[in-house]
């Protein structure tokens, strides 16, 4: 064994430890080097893209021994020159002495050609040699001679060891001291900064407050979702990063230059800033992105007042910019003035600390974050000056580029100069071709002089390909408005003189029912005179709260005739918005009706009937009142909260109807008075009619159907309407060929949808449609634009021309006219203006100013929020809100009111409510929740039921959110405000239910454990944990309610286990006596929720994944098998089994609307269920079937299989059947399974289903054979609506294919609510 170990000799050798290099010091490398480190070690092509050089053409007799003592005393004042990198890159080892040569190269005796090949080919050299950064040196000097007089001097480095502001302290250091050495004199230059101070400020830094004030200002800055800068390039990115790069420059002419420079200083920007800005404009227009992300090296020497100091310093800025085409540059390039100066404020945060802070994924062939970089070099040569020479600086180009486009400005940025400005273009060769940069060199220019012509003009107008104007053009006077003759009384009189006029006349029309003008006279005097013996004053308040009615108008009328003002109470508000309305307008009579009188809250107000007030009187002279007198007040969203009344006079109506230039008001128009009173829309369906001899016809129904709308339209010959927009779009969708009738159709409240107008033009022809626009405080319309044909409209519908009698200014800021086609905000001024804000001074104060355009004494404008601009025609185009209000519905909504009502909540932190239009139908409101705690995800749930419950207490219902987001906290902008444009879209109403694991508590738990396990094959199950989330199903369902019964002696439905879904859940159900089951095939799986009720047939797995993924908005109720539980089945047909199932709804749901939906045969039984329904004359707005085939369809696929399957086994299988269920017993999981789907079979053969003419939605799985209609299109004589959803027969109702299953039901049902029970507003 000894011969095995190694015999260890020591041999004597010369080794002095101490030779070689002294090393003076090190310092450790900051993390701005060891990124350059990092970087520079993924190849030598990566290196060498960090190759920094200048040089110097020097004319004049040159002292080269001078120049080389002055390069040496260079190196030797500056540590980071004789510095190389330690192994683990985590310090700088500075040796105390490095001897630099300084080559030198004769090319003078050189033919002019060769010597410029040999001086091309020796610089270039330089750059393609990658510095050993372990080994140095990593600082280079070269000089060449080119002739006699001439040499080029060339001083390089690594970029680990200096930076652009370094190359600049060495040429104006080595010609000091060359001039210094050549008088023998010591230079006169200030001590040089020791790097290692700069190293120990950033490790301080790091360390201080300073630095989280840093950090978070970036993370700020980068909160919200990012668009990857993707340059147009002209070759397949490379699969990794390359670095071969080219060169091209472009000396902008001294005008450019120039006029550049005055645009800054009339902007208060710098030149630096204009031009960046002018580059950023230009990566917009390349492509497309309004976000962009633009890298700008920042000069730590200058931030550290370290002026003096040769080293790697310098720092990467993310700049990030928003473009909005629709201001003009002048605009923006003040917020980027802002903005790159708070970037530089923060500059102590290194490029690599935020992509690491941001989570940036590194993509191959990629840069993260900033492909682009913008850098200046200005006056890179101050301070050179060597005695009796002249010298040319010359900035290198590099033959790597680390980024796919690099831009360097170079040149002199003096306040007297204007020529030298040259921008470098550096770029990547595999990705652009020179023609192509050199195409963007060109675009810069002439964008560049696009913006000195015009910076004034909108971003979108300088990026585009059309001309641009110094002097926009101003808007004619005209265009503002003209004035007419209209009657200037109020409306009392003026209907009394339309009444004698047209007596006999219809005036109004509800059902059957009619009443003429001077019957509607005679009511309203007797109810006047009754107004004023009870003390009606002119002037006071007094409430309406009213279904439409006969009795409604004349309550308005009889309000108005006794000197009164008149404020409609909405019977669906909350008792709480209701209770301010009365006790902010402290109304003494409130008229209502009998059915009514219990939604009115108690208070001071006497509450009386319209019977009441009809036989005290018959005085039919009315109180004089003044135009300018209130005729009503109606009450808007505020935005602190508190609802807001506007107080509206009688010449504003007046104006509004009479004498107009929108529609030609008369005895011959029929207005269909469908809008509710407490809308302005109203305004123009009463007075339009009543105060023109015309007939208004009111809708009967509260809440009308589709159908309803457009059979009254038919019915009664309307002639003139106004809907909503979103009312307008599902009209026509579902019933445009029954509008054909109409002579007017007014629509807006919102921007209308081009689709849906340039569809209803085809059909309905020209000057039919006419977009309505105005706000309450305007009179119901301030533009209308008659929509004629679809030429005229372009991007968007515009909202028209200025009504008679009213006038409208767009306004910048200061209130001065802006130019046509810029954007500003609209002011409107006239006879239609409100008077103000009921009891509001101070905002009636801010937002109803006097008005400089008009002479007349008084006169005040309107400002509406609402940013627009002029169109070359004169019309005016909508752009957007300038404050938080928003349209919804036609209603006029202030966020703010919303978020305040929140804020009352307990629980919530913060909050913030948005408008989005991502999800079906109409904008949707959606409230974002910031919890006082991280909630787990079950309390989330239970805090957005919370806050649902509260504002639905608090809010009409156009004020609430549909949906609801709880974030852990809400993304900011660098300035601190809420990012709206971060917030995530709900992907829909999602609930969401996890839980920690428990182990089983006892016995019970126990068992039920291993039946769940052995079914389920999954160890470990906790009693919280869902049986559907486990993968379960009906059929494993069904096997484990055997075991139950076998081991518990109890028989329970399926309907049991998705009730109770978890062991903890259904343990209690076994411990309950189960003898007071309130429904047999009914359960209630997630009641909660104010919207209409989710009826589900045979859903199986679905049962469970539509309510937890649905949300807890809708309720959710299904309707299980009969005979899961292996007894007899009662209902063998369609009809029956329908008719069953109906009662059991009702125990549940006794009213409507009924939303249905039904799997497999389920959606046959939904099918008849609807049938039933509508025939009982219930509303049945959503019935879908889910992969389910037509009756018909379905009967012949039954009698298919029964060809191939074996007669005998079915016949074993019913005797088996019915020897079990006449003893009493219960069927085994095989023969129940059986038992349930023979009957389905044979129900359906023997179903003979009529055609419906409501709506009909399929969903179709993929993978399912057959038409896509699945054969419904025989039967459906309305709307027939399919979609085809991933999955087969079976997996669609599973995960993952159920999500989109749900996301697709949810926004069905949201149109189908919508189109059934729309809202008359």
């Amino acid at each position: 064994m000894e011969r095995f170990i190694p015999d260890t000799r020591l041999v004597p050798v010369e080794h002095d430890p101490f030779a070689g290099t002294v090393i003076e010091q090190t310092i450790p490398t900051t993390e701005a080097q060891r990124e350059v480190l990092t970087a520079s070690e993924m190849g030598v092509e990566a290196s060498c893209a960090y190759n920094e050089s200048v040089s110097l053409e020097l004319t004049g007799t040159l002292d080269r021994p001078a120049l080389e003592r002055a390069v040496q005393q260079l190196v030797d004042r500056h540590v980071s020159l004789r510095a190389t990198l330690s192994p683990s890159g985590t310090r700088m080892v500075v040796a105390e002495q490095l001897a630099v040569e300084l080559p030198y190269t004769d090319l003078s005796t050189l033919p002019a050609a060769e010597r410029e090949a040999q001086q091309a080919e020796l610089l270039k050299a330089d750059m393609l040699c990658a510095y050993d950064l372990r080994q140095g040196p990593l600082f280079r000097a070269r000089l060449l001679k080119l002739d006699a007089n001439t040499h080029l001097l060339r001083l390089a480095g690594h970029h680990v060891v200096c930076d652009g502001w370094s190359l600049g302290i060495m040429m104006a250091e080595v010609s000091a001291l060359y001039n210094a050495s050549k008088t023998g004199k010591p230079a006169d230059l200030p001590p040089a900064v020791p790097f290692g101070t700069y190293s120990e400020a950033t490790f301080d830094l790091a360390k201080s407050a300073e630095h989280d004030e840093v950090e978070r200002y970036w993370t700020d800055l980068f909160k919200g979702p990012l668009q990857r800068l993707d340059l147009p390039t002209d070759r397949p990115r490379p699969k990794q990063k390359t670095y071969r790069g080219e060169r091209l420059d472009l000396e902008l002419p001294p005008a450019v230059v120039r006029g550049l420079k005055e645009v800054a200083t009339r902007t208060g920007a710098s030149f630096v800033t204009t031009l960046l800005t002018t580059f950023e404009l230009l990566l917009h227009k390349l492509t497309g992105n309004t976000d962009l992300v633009v890298g700008l090296p920042a000069a730590g020497q200058s931030d550290l007042d370290m002026k003096h100091l040769v080293g790697h310093c310098v720092n990467l800025l993310a700049l990030r910019s928003r473009i909005d085409e629709e201001i003009s540059f002048t605009e923006h390039l003040k917020a980027r003035r802002t903005a790159v100066l708070d970037a530089f404020d923060h500059q102590k945060y290194t490029f690599g600390t935020l992509l690491r802070k941001l989570n940036i994924p590194r993509e191959p062939g990629r840069i993260p974050l900033v492909p682009v970089v913008f850098n200046i070099d200005m006056n890179m040569d101050d301070g050179v000056a060597f005695d009796g020479l002249q010298h040319r600086f010359i900035s290198d180009p590099r033959s790597f580029e680390n980024f796919e486009l690099f831009l360097n400005a170079t040149g002199s940025s003096g306040a007297d100069s204007n020529t030298g400005l040259v921008l470098e273009w550096s770029y990547n060769t595999d990705l652009f071709d020179a023609t192509t940069v050199s195409g963007w060199m060109d675009e810069l220019a002439t964008l560049a002089q696009r913006i000195i012509a015009a910076p004034h003009a909108t971003l979108g107008e300088l990026v585009g390909d059309g001309p641009v104007q110094a002097d926009a053009t101003a808007p004619p006077t005209q265009w503002e408005g003209k004035a007419t003759i209209y009657p200037k009384v109020d409306i009392g009189t003026l209907f009394d003189q339309v009444a004698v006029q047209f007596g006999e006349r219809t005036a109004l029309v509800l059902g059957d029912q009619q009443l003429d003008y001077r019957t509607l006279q005679h009511r309203v005097h007797a109810m006047s005179a009754a107004l004023v013996q009870r003390g009606v004053r002119p002037g006071q308040p007094v409430g309406l709260c009213m279904d439409r009615s006969f009795d409604l108008i004349v309550a308005m009328l009889a309000i108005l005739r006794s000197g009164g003002c008149f404020v409609p109470f909405d019977p669906a508000y909350p008792a709480e918005r209701l209770a301010f309305m009365l006790e902010d307008t402290g109304v003494d009579l409130v008229i209502t009706q009998a059915h009514l009188r219990s939604s009115l809250p108690s208070g001071r107000a006497t509450v009386v009937l319209p019977e009441e007030l009809t036989g005290e009187g018959r005085s039919s002279n009315a109180v004089v009142v003044g135009v300018n007198a209130p005729a009503y007040i109606m009450y808007t969203s505020g935005s602190t909260g508190t609802p807001k009344g506007v107080v509206v006079p009688h010449r504003a109506i007046v104006r509004l109807v009479r004498e107009q230039n929108f529609l030609p008001f008369g005895p011959e128009l029929t207005f269909l008075q469908l809008s509710n009173t407490s809308f302005d829309a109203s305004t123009l369906e009463i007075w339009g009619a009543l105060l023109n001899g015309g007939r208004l016809v009111l809708q009967p129904q509260t809440k009308p159907t589709l159908l309803e709308i457009t059979e009254c339209i038919r019915k009664h010959q309307v002639t003139s309407v106004w809907f909503t927009v979103g009312l307008f779009n599902l009209l026509v969708d579902e019933h445009l060929e029954k509008l054909r009738g109409l002579k007017h159709i007014l629509t807006g409240g919102d921007v209308l949808s081009v689709p849906h107008v340039k569809k209803a033009l085809k059909v309905l022809g020209p000057d039919v449609l006419i977009n309505g626009y105005g706000p309450t405080e305007n009179t119901t319309f301030t533009c209308c634009y008659p929509i004629r044909d679809e030429a005229s409209i372009k991007g968007s519908v515009p909202i028209g021309f200025p009504l008679n009698n009213t006038t409208v200014h767009v306004l910048d800021e200061q209130l001065q006219p802006v130019a046509v086609g810029r954007k500003g905000e609209l002011y409107t001024g006239g006879d239609g203006v409100a008077l103000g804000y009921w009891k509001r001074e101070e905002l009636t104060a801010e937002r109803f100013i006097d008005n400089p355009f008009s002479s007349a004494p008084d006169a005040k404008l309107y400002r509406t929020g609402d940013l627009v601009r002029w169109l070359p025609d004169g019309s005016i185009e909508f752009i957007g809100r300038a404050d938080g209000q928003v349209k919804v519905r036609g209603f006029r909504v202030e966020l703010g009111e919303i978020e305040n009502a929140i804020a009352e909540v307990a629980g919530v932190k913060d909050r913030v409510v948005v408008v989005r239009n991502d999800g079906p139908g109409e904008k949707q409101l959606v409230a974002y929740l910031v919890a006082d705690s991280a909630p787990a995800p079950e309390d989330q749930t239970a805090l957005i039921a919370c806050v649902r419950l509260h504002l639905r207490d608090r809010l009409p219902e156009h004020m609430l959110p549909t949906g609801f987001v709880v974030l852990p906290e809400l993304p900011l902008t660098p300035n601190g405000k809420v990012d709206r444009r971060a917030l995530p879209a709900p992907e829909f109403r999602q609930q969401l239910m996890r839980a920690e694991h428990v182990a089983p508590r006892d016995n019970t738990e126990r068992e039920l454990a291993a039946i769940w396990s052995n079914a389920l094959k999954v160890e470990g199950i906790g009693i919280h944990d869902n049986f559907f989330d486990l993968g379960g199903h009906s059929l494993i369902g069904i096997q484990v309610l055997g075991q139950v019964e076998h081991h518990f002696g109890r028989s329970l439905s399926l309907s049991s286990l998705f009730e109770a879904p978890t062991i903890s859940e259904f343990a209690r159900v076994l411990k309950v006596d189960g003898a007071g089951a309130k429904w047999d095939n009914l359960a209630a799986i997630q009641p909660m929720g104010d919207r209409p009720a989710l009826f589900c047939v045979h859903g199986d797995e679905a049962n469970h994944f539509i309510p937890r993924y649905l949300g807890t908005a809708h309720p959710f109720y299904a309707f299980f098998h009969q005979g899961e539980d292996g007894t007899a089945i009662k209902h063998t047909t369609v009809e029956a089994i329908a008719t069953h199932f109906i009662h059991e709804l009702k125990q549940a749901r006794p009213q409507g609307p009924y939303l249905l939906c039904g799997y497999s045969f389920g959606g046959i039984v939904a099918y008849e269920m609807a049938q039933q329904l509508r025939a009982a004359g219930e509303d049945v707005p959503l019935l879908v079937v889910f992969d389910t085939y037509a009756p018909r369809a379905h009967a012949a696929a039954v009698a298919s299989d029964r060809k191939f399957y074996d007669p005998i086994k079915t016949a074993l299988y019913r005797t088996l059947i019915a020897r079990d269920l006449a003893r009493g017993k219960v069927l085994s999981p095989r023969l129940r399974h059986f038992h349930i789907i023979d009957t389905y079979d044979r129900a359906v053969m023997a179903y003979r289903p009529k055609p419906m003419d409501g709506p009909i939605t399929v969903f179709k799985a993929k993978d399912s054979w057959g038409a896509q209609d699945m054969g419904w299109q025989e039967l459906a004589q309305g709307p027939l609506e399919v979609h085809v959803l991933p999955g087969d027969h079976y997996s669609m109702i599973k995960e993952p294919h159920v999500k989109e299953l749900v996301k697709v039901l949810a926004t069905c049902m949201d149109k189908a609510l919508q189109r059934s029970a729309v809202e008359a507003v």
